[in-house]
């Protein structure tokens, strides 16, 4: 079967981005200065998706209570069921494009669940592009300091054994006309279904593109997801924290390699001061001048290093 003939059933995407929004050093209840950019950045999806009011979604947001801002585990942030949902004018068949917004804080976290998907309705693979006009839900566009993870899911209508094949179609259909494309990078089921991850290997946050393609081929898979959304939408919370916190730990060990060999290089200067006092006098004030500013660094760094190693080992027990 070539590529333009494999055919999915109720096709969705979900985007879970994540974005730090307070951190240890500021005050309880205080916010980072770009806490509100994954909110901004939804908003500005109105012009790709056709959906107008998506532009005030900044402004219908509640702020967490001060007073539980960083105690608090999970928090919705829009009033009633904590979700938005949109009509498109995208249609596919006849069916209408439907928009769903769930943004919510998770500790210190922005985290935002945005679900695109068609009803009824059974298309090509290649209609998957649909789902991403313009690139809008990639990475580069929604800038989430801490990453995010794509979601394609459907109903296949082929054989099992098309699926690795309709899986890569959807795949190239999404990422139509960017040259952000992952690689499959390992397959399994969840559920009872197949599911394929693809990523592009990239170790920054921001520049990572990390995509699932979940296939539903057992009665139960569909009713196990609405399940276990908010679990999965933790779980994938805890995985961008912690790569975060990786990219971050690397970051932090280059600049101590660095001030390390530095320090090393003053040390062995301490042995060849010149004997003249005078001499030796000056060249001692101006080391001790600037080593404690190198030492105070150097040991910065090791204590994010040491936060940045209890922030992978927390969120890999959550």
């Amino acid at each position: 079967m070539t590529d333009s003939a494999l055919r999915i059933k109720n096709p969705s995407v979900t985007l879970y981005a994540f974005h730090l929004c307070q951190d240890l050093s500021q005050e309880p209840g205080k916010f980072r200065q770009d806490a509100d950019q994954l909110w901004q950045h939804c908003a500005q999806l109105s012009e790709p998706l056709a959906i107008p009011d998506l532009k005030s979604l900044p402004e219908k947001l509640q702020s967490p209570p001060s007073q539980t801002a960083i105690a608090s585990r999970y928090i919705e942030l829009l009033p009633d069921h904590g979700r938005l949902t949109y009509t498109a004018p995208l249609q596919i068949e006849g069916s209408a494009l439907t928009v769903e917004v769930y943004p919510v804080k998770i500790h210190d976290t922005y985290a935002l669940d945005l679900t695109l998907y068609y009803q009824n309705v059974t298309v090509p693979a290649s209609q998957f592009s649909r789902l991403n006009p313009q690139g809008c839900l990639l990475a580069s566009n929604i800038q989430p300091s801490l990453g995010q993870t794509l979601v394609l899911y459907g109903e296949p209508v082929g054989t099992p054994e098309e699926d690795r094949k309709l899986a890569d179609a959807c795949v190239d259909a999404f990422f139509q006309g960017t040259d952000q494309k992952p690689e499959l990078s390992a397959s399994g089921h969840l559920f009872g279904s197949p599911i394929f991850a693809y990523d592009n290997g990239k170790e920054k946050p921001t520049e990572q593109c990390h995509l699932l393609v979940w296939l539903n081929r057992h009665p139960e898979t569909l009713n196990l997801v609405e399940k276990t959304s908010l679990s999965l939408f933790n779980l994938l919370c805890c995985r961008s924290k912690i790569l975060f916190a990786y990219d971050q730990a690397r970051w932090c060990y280059r600049q101590t390699r660095g001030l390390y060999g530095q320090l090393e290089e003053e040390v062995k200067g301490f042995k060849e001061l010149p004997r003249d006092p005078e001499t030796r006098l000056e060249q001692l004030k101006q080391k001790l001048t600037e080593m404690p500013l190198k030492t105070f660094d150097y040991a910065g760094y090791l204590r994010d290093m040491e936060d940045h190693k209890t922030a992978i080992a927390t969120n890999a027990s959550n």
